[in-house]
């Protein structure tokens, strides 16, 4: 049993049999029941959902009550049925982190005599004089070695029932059915084998001795028979085991581990790992592409533990299958009954909280307060997703004030982030001076980039009759909040949103409780706003400064000499939307390694997201000519990376505005963009060379962006011969820089900003 994501671990697997065994493995992607998307030439046998007796309702059930990891583990008695009325062998359940090194004759003489055989986290050489290194093994036997023959019927019955009595996870990261096969060893008659080389993992490695004779691995004088990778992760070969907390082990002092660990890291790599884990879990998910979190998983199975007969379970809606019905089931209060006012959710959340239970006695009493909490203190704790929280209207008395107040700015948010947002707050920052218009930078602390940009003195600023917020709409529910006394209450407020699809979800809409107008980057990203909300909305794009040279060269740097290629992202902003595997791609079709040109891809927050770091990594291969920094810089070198390219590309999906590709414009460099979104704001045929593009859907698993809504996939090969026709021609990089620079000078600068602002503020005060 698997998921797609495990398809590579579950290949090495059945060739490590093919090698050593005479069984074959047989496979059920649990989130492609019917194999769709399965290769015909896989080493394994796919067994199909539709051939268990288990029922798709029922496994629509269990894939709605657990992640896809239990899920998958809940099926197996059904699949170890399937397998034993195919023949008269036994059969086994292996774990798909598993690999074999040796025959394992010894196991199927064992099944044989005793009908079901085991596999003890430790067995009894783990106690002969070596104390034993306490790793929070969650049980006695380990869940992903079972092996059975036909005469164990009776134990897969009961373990069918146990399934569906809709058991509790033990939690802390153990697998559903460790209290359940601990229970087989208590309840059924079997035999564990004690082969010091069955089942090695990081529970035991440290307690045995490891040694090599020619190409075999010894363990305590025996040859490694099966190894247990679970929970390794190649991005991590130094470390076996969990990555996260403690349970995982250091392989330093285990070097024939550790070459072993190393060894399978290749392989599945090899596999296609990146690409699987990249890949969403369709299992996460609703149909209405809405995520699922662990507690909505719980409400949902405690609703078919509540609902012993098979018809009310089959009432229950299928998240998968029942577009809205199974949000709506899940989060409105009147699914449950007029008048309601907490839904399953969270009444779910109230029940398992004595702490919510002492502070809200009557949670369905009008202003008890567990409304308000709903809304705003589950933001804290990160569930539900923020589209499922009620929304979030603090009495406006609460955001500004009728006291006459100063005329100018208050340019609150991200002001001192080191990211797109808190650039633009700043550029803002300089066009009100400029302006003349007197205002005061207020930060809001609560953000994941660097905060290390200077913004100069900010203890006690004045408070002016304007709030410019600088926190998109997902967020600003929470600035006040969190602010508390730092909040400055206006007279008026302008809410600046960044937007980069042609769709605006309502529940980011439902904010607009918090501005009197917004202001966004570009037309695109207006027309997207105006649809949704009720507040007016209007163009103020960002300024491009016009600024001086750095100094700094591309020795200062660590970059290559030659023609150089450039684009710059944060791993924040969705790696899928920045595209930067379409930058890679499209260079590698234009020049061949060695002919002259270099790209460089300079990047911060890479180290939050290992696999899409290590896939872009992977791109780039073992291709020298193609350079990528991820790392943190100062104001002054990260504009030294642009400044000393030849040509800037972005092979965005969707933007909002594009804020690099307008600053490398302005000075003086083309850029190869994609054509579409909010770059063509400052982007035309004419200054900049644009990619055409065919419209698509957003996949799965790129919030906040909802899936089935449009952005761009750029051509690749147009992208490509752009590229070669600069490198070629330096007169055409010369040519369109300087009708770059000159467009960004005259409709983009500083001075070109100050009028437009300056006039909406003046409205602002007129109309209030």
């Amino acid at each position: 049993m698997v998921c797609r994501r495990s398809l590579p671990s579950a290949r090495l697997l059945a060739r490590s049999l093919t090698e050593h065994c005479s069984p074959s493995l047989s496979v059920l992607v649990l989130d492609d029941p019917v194999g769709e998307s399965i290769a015909a030439d896989e080493p394994f046998e796919l067994v199909t959902a539709g051939e268990l007796t288990l029922g798709q309702r029922e496994l629509q059930r269990l894939t709605a009550s657990y992640d896809p990891s239990d899920a998958a583990r809940c099926v197996v008695p059904w699949l170890l049925t399937l397998l034993l009325t195919r023949g008269d062998g036994p059969v086994a359940y292996v774990g798909a982190g598993m690999q074999v090194f040796a025959p394992l004759g010894e196991v199927e003489a064992l099944v044989r005599s005793s009908g079901v055989v085991l596999s003890a986290y430790r067995g009894a050489a783990d106690v002969a004089g070596r104390p034993p290194r306490d790793l929070a093994s969650p049980g006695t036997h380990d869940p992903d070695f079972v092996a059975l023959s036909s005469a164990a019927t009776g134990l897969l019955e009961e373990w069918k029932s146990w399934v569906l009595g809709y058991p509790h996870p033990p939690g802390e990261g153990n697998p559903i059915d460790q209290g359940w096969i601990d229970e087989v060893a208590a309840s059924f008659d079997h035999a564990v084998i004690t082969d010091p080389g069955f089942d090695v993992g990081y529970w035991n490695a440290g307690l045995r001795e490891w040694s090599r004779a020619g190409p075999r691995v010894m363990v305590d004088g025996r040859p490694l028979a099966l190894f247990n990778f679970n929970g390794f992760s190649p991005l991590q070969p130094h470390r076996l085991g969990p990555t996260q907390g403690d349970r995982g082990v250091d392989l330093a002092a285990l070097p024939v581990v550790a070459r072993l660990c190393l060894r399978y890291a290749r392989d599945l790599l090899a596999e296609g790992y990146l690409e699987a884990q990249a890949a969403p879990l369709a299992l996460n998910y609703t149909s209405s592409g809405h995520p699922i979190d662990q507690r909505m998983r719980e409400v949902y199975r405690s609703a078919v533990r509540a609902a012993s007969e098979p018809d009310a379970r089959d009432a229950l809606p299928d998240p998968f299958t029942e577009a809205g019905v199974y949000e709506r089931w899940m989060f409105d209060p009147t699914d449950i009954g007029p008048g309601e006012r907490v839904s399953r959710y969270f009444k779910h959340l109230y029940d398992t909280r004595p702490d919510l239970q002492e502070l809200f006695p009557d949670p369905g009493a009008e202003g008890d307060g567990f409304e308000d909490w709903m809304a705003l203190g589950t933001r804290h704790e990160g569930t539900p997703p923020l589209r499922f929280l009620p929304p979030f209207q603090p009495p406006i008395s609460t955001l500004v004030t009728s006291e006459p107040l100063a005329e100018g700015v208050n340019v609150l948010g991200y002001v001192d982030a080191e990211d797109g947002v808190g650039e633009v707050a700043r550029q803002f920052a300089v066009i009100l001076t400029e302006a003349g218009i007197d205002h005061a930078l207020v930060p809001y602390r609560f953000t994941p980039s660097r905060r290390r940009a200077e913004i100069g003195p900010t203890e006690h600023p004045p408070v002016f009759d304007v709030n410019l917020m600088f926190v998109n709409a997902d967020e600003i529910p929470m600035l006040a909040v969190r602010m508390g006394p730092d909040y400055p209450r206006p007279r008026h407020r302008v809410a600046m949103w960044a937007w980069e699809i042609e769709e605006f979800p309502a529940w980011m809409a439902a904010s607009d409780h918090f501005a009197d107008e917004i202001w966004t980057y570009s037309e695109h990203a207006a027309r997207a706003l105006r649809a949704a909300v009720s507040k007016p909305v209007h163009v103020v794009p960002p300024t491009v400064p016009l600024v001086a040279p750095t100094g700094l060269g591309r020795a200062d740097l660590g970059l290559p000499e030659g023609f150089l290629f450039m684009f710059c992202f944060s791993y924040f902003s969705v790696f899928e939307r920045k595209n930067p595997l379409a930058v890679i791609e499209a260079f590698k079709q234009a020049f061949r390694p060695g002919e002259g040109p270099s790209l460089v891809l300079k990047s911060i927050h890479g180290w939050h997201f290992e696999v899409d770091r290590a896939r872009l990594r992977q791109a780039a291969g073992h291709r020298p000519d193609i350079v990528i920094i991820d790392a943190y810089e100062s104001p002054a070198r990260q504009r030294a990376f642009i400044e000393n390219c030849d040509v800037y590309v972005s092979l965005h999906r969707a933007e909002g505005f594009g804020l690099t590709m307008a600053e490398a414009m302005s000075m003086g460099k083309p850029v190869i963009a994609t054509g579409y979104s909010g770059n063509l704001e400052f982007m035309s045929s004419e200054n900049s060379l644009l990619v055409p593009f065919e419209p698509v859907s957003i996949p799965l698993g790129c919030d906040p962006y909802p899936p089935g809504s449009r952005w761009a996939q750029p051509d690749i090969p147009a992208a490509a011969g752009f590229m070669r026709a600069l490198a070629d021609d330096p007169e055409m990089v010369a040519e369109i820089g300087d009708r770059a620079h000159r467009d960004i000078a005259r409709h983009h600068s500083t001075g070109a900003r100050t009028d437009l602002v300056r006039g909406r503020l003046t409205t602002v005060r007129k109309n209030r």
